[in-house]
């Protein structure tokens, strides 16, 4: 049993269960990808939109996604290939993304991961008038291995964002307002789950404040990228 210390506000217990699988397998992930030459791939409100429908789109298929989504020539064909993945937790900044993903087949994550990049930047580059790649070569995974490590690496995620309970497109207002869950993205069952972990939402956010102003890589380093 690990402790986390949150600075005076309580602390969180959770166990050193550890979920180490192979590459390519199920288990807990932290994925992230930049945009190549650390290009802006988030031009407008609506690129943050588009790119979160297409994770939608992804996990649960056509039903999720709005209709103008539907006409949108850059999408796939799912063959039903939804059901690889579960996101627990996700921030898009304007030139960068970070997820935290549970697999749930053999190579789900890279599949999953495959599609979304592929058809956003088919999605992009039509309408930006550009060809060829837009994101950074295959996306960087790292394994997270314990409980404790899952709660601190979707803290660091959430934190990415200067004003992170203001900011828009990540999902730390899903973990802080479980009662009233609202999104095609994070996957509800995971999320009480690590709610619960964590001794509820009101104890999470006392976790995330514990960061704000410090060093949100701290202990993390080997769960995190040198370059985000």
């Amino acid at each position: 049993m690990t402790t986390i210390d949150l600075q005076g506000l309580g602390k969180i217990k959770v166990k050193d269960k550890r979920f180490y699988v192979p590459d390519n397998s199920d288990g807990y992930f932290h994925v992230y990808n930049r945009g190549v030459d650390k290009r802006v791939v988030f031009m407008d409100t609506f690129d943050f939109m588009r790119f979160e429908e297409t994770l939608s789109y992804y996990l649960k298929g056509p039903h999720s996604v709005s209709l103008q989504l539907h006409k949108d020539k850059g999408l796939l064909d799912l063959q039903g290939l939804t059901n690889r993945v579960n996101i627990i937790s996700y921030c898009l900044m304007k030139n960068h993304f970070h997820l935290l993903l549970r697999g749930l087949t053999f190579d789900g994550i890279a599949k999953y991961m495959s599609d979304v990049s592929n058809s956003y930047t088919r999605y992009f580059n039509a309408k930006y008038h550009r060809n060829g790649v837009l994101f950074q070569g295959r996306y960087k995974r790292k394994t997270v291995e314990t409980e404790a490590s899952i709660l601190q690496v979707s803290r660091y995620i959430h934190l990415n964002p200067g004003q992170p309970y203001l900011y828009p497109f990540s999902s730390l207002n899903v973990w802080i307002d479980i009662k009233n869950f609202r999104s095609k993205i994070v996957n509800l069952r995971d999320l009480q789950y690590w709610v619960q972990s964590a001794n509820g939402s009101a104890e999470y956010k006392s976790f995330v404040d514990s960061k704000i102003n410090s060093d949100k890589e701290a202990g993390i380093e080997d769960l995190i990228f040198e370059d985000s």
